[in-house]
């Protein structure tokens, strides 16, 4: 009962819910984004098959953290397009568990892709994430 009580109060201050689970005082839950994010699998880089690639077997694997459709396409979107800045925070920290998860990633980078100059968009989506 306290915990429905302090969501109900904290969704007074914060009016958001999370647009999978519905709960109230967040803009996304942890447990949500990470259900949408699957296990980091390598791919070539090239060629998009599963890595080790037979045709490049040179090149490193990629990983990615989602496909860009269904929900986490349109979570993105809100994000980028629709003025929900307050999703680039969770989003970014799902994005941290899935790279923590990744057992090759260290010697990797990630690489955010920032704003171009003269985009009508009042925040940096790459820096929230």
């Amino acid at each position: 009962m306290f915990t429905f009580l302090r969501q109900v109060f904290c969704h007074l201050l914060w009016p958001e819910v999370c647009p999978l689970c519905g709960r109230m005082a967040v803009p996304v839950c942890p447990a949500c984004l990470d259900a949408l994010l699957p296990p980091p699998t390598p791919v070539c880089p090239r060629c998009g098959v599963p890595a080790p690639c037979p045709a490049h077997p040179d090149l490193p694997p990629l990983f990615f953290g989602t496909l860009h459709d269904g929900m986490p396409r349109r979570l993105l979107l809100d994000l980028k397009y629709r003025g929900q800045s307050s999703l680039g925070i969770p989003m970014g920290h799902a994005l941290g568990r899935l790279v923590a998860a990744c057992p090759s990633f260290p010697e990797g980078d990630l690489v955010p892709v920032q704003l171009h100059r003269g985009s009508p968009r009042s925040f940096n989506q790459a820096q929230l994430l």
